[in-house]
């Protein structure tokens, strides 16, 4: 049986994890707790056969990680070490692995897997980038004005694009031509995450712990 997809991204001195019904944050605590919070996502996704389209959906997932990412991540700028933020980034990418192979979910077992994920938010954003380039590149030039409001339209185009080249790519990753398509993100991924420590792990397994459980309660209501 496949197990539901889980996605998240680091936050000060924590995890953001996102469930099908549910996002969770887990952090660190000053005095060395874990701090947990979780609400229902009320999402299109849920409510609308038309928003889980194929190419709709991508544009759906791009809004809501750019509405929950703010929300959460927006002190992020007071962080005097941007670094650890990498590093929390990295485990929640090797929770998330752990999770998808249906293994144990504890820092021993965590620390096994790679810190770059095929379906991170930063390889989407550079597959945006990507697909963009490559659309743009045929079209043909008139005016300023027109050739602005031309790209402008095909942005969301091109986000839904790129979401369903990602999920291939996240559900094909033994396959050596999706392999070549998502490699860029990966690579990028190399400069936004770092190797967690075991507190760090324990904070992003907190995360996704309360992500299940959301999900499974809101299953069961």
């Amino acid at each position: 049986m496949s197990r539901p997809a889980y996605g998240g991204q680091a936050v000060i001195e924590g995890v953001l994890m996102r469930g099908q019904r549910t996002v969770a944050l887990a952090c660190r605590r000053p005095d060395g707790g874990i701090y947990r919070y979780r609400e229902i996502v009320s999402s299109p996704l849920q409510r609308s056969r038309l928003a889980r389209l194929p190419l709709l959906r991508g544009v759906v997932v791009l809004g809501e990680s750019l509405l929950y990412g703010t929300r959460m991540v927006w002190a992020i700028s007071f962080l005097p070490d941007i670094r650890r933020v990498f590093a929390y980034h990295g485990a929640e990418h090797m929770t998330i692995h752990a999770f998808e192979h249906d293994v144990p979910l504890d820092p021993a077992h965590v620390e096994l897997f790679p810190t770059a994920h095929p379906r991170c938010a930063t390889a989407f954003l550079l597959l945006v980038v990507l697909v963009a380039a490559i659309v743009f590149a045929f079209m043909p030039r008139t005016d300023v004005v027109v050739d602005l409001v031309a790209r402008l339209l095909l942005v969301l185009p091109v986000a839904a694009i790129s979401y369903e080249l990602l999920r291939l790519g996240a559900a094909h990753e033994g396959d050596p031509l999706v392999r070549v398509v998502v490699w860029p993100g990966l690579l990028l991924q190399a400069i936004t995450t770092r190797r967690p420590d075991p507190s760090m792990i324990e904070v992003a397994i907190a995360s996704l712990e309360e992500a299940v459980a959301g999900d499974r309660e809101a299953a069961a209501a």
